[in-house]
């Protein structure tokens, strides 16, 4: 019988099959072992593979593409500030509006020196991502 089957009274009818109790139909646990085995298959894969899947997922998802864009816009504009030859650090608090707190951003200043440091992190991690995506597409 099929689930939600009634009688002609209108009375759900239930027979001993297990998967017509169950709100999933008795999925949950098929698809709870193929993913644990899709898991273990995975494991077991090369670390080439692996970083090729990992690669393609965050591809996909978009959050590298998105948040290494921002990054670099952020670093860019900071950088700006800099670009008139002018190297006293910059109260962040001079930067905010005026109905933003002050108090969180008080002793919080852009230094030169912490944004060069800042690309040469971007820099590093764009280097990384490239020898990461030659290696595993070997």
């Amino acid at each position: 019988m099929a689930a939600g089957s009634r009688d002609d009274n209108g009375n759900p009818m239930y027979s001993t099959d297990d998967y017509e109790f169950a709100p999933d139909l008795g999925l949950r646990g098929p698809m709870r072992q193929r993913l644990a085995f899709d898991e273990a298959e995975w494991h077991g894969d090369t670390l080439e593979r692996r970083c090729q899947d990992m690669l393609q997922r965050v591809d996909r998802s978009g959050v590298w593409t998105v948040g290494t864009t921002i990054g670099a816009l952020v670093l860019a504009g900071i950088d700006s500030f800099f670009a008139v030859g002018d190297t006293a650090p910059i109260p962040v608090a001079d930067l905010t509006p005026a109905w933003f707190p002050g108090v969180l951003v008080r002793a919080v200043a852009l230094d030169p020196a912490m944004v060069d440091s800042a690309e040469s992190t971007l820099q590093a991690v764009f280097l990384f991502e490239f020898v990461l995506r030659a290696w595993s597409a070997q």
